[in-house]
């Protein structure tokens, strides 16, 4: 589940429009959660409570569908663990609209590691991206014939 608050509130608000909830209805929703009867608004919440508040909203029915720009996107792609040039991966990729998946066949195909966000060594990124940068080539003079 999402940790960062401002994700978790967005996505809450999206599943309270899908579920066409008005304001009311979703505040006695989340007030009958335990130990949330106090609360006025959503940016009140923890982020353990924002979980159980989207939580419930799943119960309802609202499914978290990733938007067709991040599917497949690594899951800890925003953590620190996760080297600075899988950034440069991500402006690749979008740069040809291709999706993650291209990057994690590169990986597969030149080190047998199944997932691009798996991959830490500098050098072996470095070849992912000269990969993808070799195929930005060939579809920018492709597109100038």
């Amino acid at each position: 589940m999402p940790n960062n608050r401002l994700k978790l509130i967005k996505i809450i608000h999206v599943a309270r429009r899908e579920l066409g909830m008005d304001r009311d209805t979703y505040m006695q929703m989340v007030r009958g959660l335990q130990g949330l009867d106090a609360v006025q608004s959503t940016s009140e919440l923890s982020v353990p409570n924002l979980n159980r508040v989207l939580d419930a909203l799943k119960k309802r029915g609202f499914k978290v569908v990733p938007s067709p720009k991040t599917r497949g996107k690594p899951h800890n792609f925003e953590s620190r663990s996760m080297p600075d040039m899988i950034t440069k991966i991500e402006a690749l990729l979008a740069d040809m609209a291709l999706p993650w998946s291209y990057a994690d066949a590169i990986a597969q195909q030149m080190f047998g590691i199944e997932r691009c966000s798996w991959v830490r060594q500098e050098k072996q990124l470095k070849a992912i991206i000269a990969a993808l940068y070799n195929r930005q080539r060939k579809l920018s003079s492709q597109k100038e014939k």
